[in-house]
């Protein structure tokens, strides 16, 4: 039941909250506030937020930035570890 909670449950959900997301973009696109609706997808909760109350929090130059950054990056540039470095397995004798 794990396995497929993912393809049942949450791809469903992430799939819904792109698409308000892009909707949310587009109609930013159409007031002029953005260049291109897909850049809403790299902007964060808040600044979302934000863009859609007309505080502009984020300008479309950084949302630009953060587009290419995220599209142009390829595999040889992923940390080998991401968070905490591992540490080492507790000592055998500790086992009973």
């Amino acid at each position: 039941m794990r396995d497929e909670r993912g393809v049942y449950n949450d791809i469903w959900g992430v799939g819904v909250a792109r698409t308000a997301i892009l909707a949310a973009g587009r109609r930013l696109e159409q007031k002029g506030v953005l260049s291109n609706h897909e850049l809403v997808l790299d902007a964060s909760h808040a600044e979302l937020l934000g863009l859609l109350r007309g505080e502009s929090p984020v300008t479309d130059e950084i949302l630009q930035e953060r587009r290419s950054w995220r599209l142009n990056k390829n595999i040889d540039e992923v940390p080998e570890i991401l968070g905490m470095p591992p540490v080492d397995p507790p000592p055998l004798d500790w086992l009973p």
